[in-house]
């Protein structure tokens, strides 16, 4: 069973502003170069991931090609687009 077959589908609502990421690798303690890495972009879904939706339904930076993830880490909630595409590699 896939990541995103585990994960909640949230409402697009839950993405808002106050709670998007730009700088999300620094959040997970990883570089940006290691950010660049599929292993490590996937652990960090597998271990942080709470829910999802469609990137495009997005009203805040509505992206085509991605999913809209939420994560939570240190019970704070924070989200970031996801390329579809990282959500396909089996590592």
């Amino acid at each position: 069973m896939g990541v995103l077959q585990k994960l909640e589908q949230l409402n697009p609502e839950c993405f808002i502003w106050e709670k998007w990421e730009s700088n999300w690798w620094n959040v997970f303690n990883v570089t940006f170069k290691d950010s660049l890495d599929i292993c490590v972009m996937k652990k960090c879904i597998d271990t942080y991931s709470v829910g999802y939706c469609e990137g495009s339904r997005t009203i805040v930076r509505p992206n085509l090609n991605s999913y809209a993830v939420m994560f939570e880490k240190d019970g704070d909630r924070f989200w970031f687009h996801v390329e579809k595409n990282i959500f396909e590699y089996e590592v």
